[in-house]
């Protein structure tokens, strides 16, 4: 059986202010904290595969934190984007269709 992971998931969300942190990756999910700055858009909150989604941080003045779980996992373990910027310039060079 592999390692445990535990953690203060709300205070590791709390904390975060990097757009995609990679908290933990198993052998079938994964644990990201994410932080969205005004304006910023990701996908929905609980979303079957191969399923569109989106969500918008409609607000002008405060970032949107949440946690994702990803399963099957989505980012290589130990992933850290600070930016979406950055997370959108690498999934176009790893995902292209």
């Amino acid at each position: 059986m592999a390692n445990p992971y535990v953690t203060d998931i709300e205070r590791k969300t709390l904390e975060n202010e990097y757009f995609r942190q990679v908290l933990y990756t198993g052998p079938h999910a994964q644990l990201v904290v994410m932080s969205l700055g005004p304006g910023e858009e990701i996908g929905a909150v609980v979303v079957p595969a191969g399923t569109a989604h989106n969500i918008i941080n409609r607000s002008r003045a405060q970032s949107l934190k949440l946690y994702t779980i990803y399963s099957p996992t989505e980012h290589p373990d130990g992933t850290v984007h600070k930016t979406k910027a950055e997370a959108d310039a690498y999934e176009r060079e790893h995902h292209q269709s």
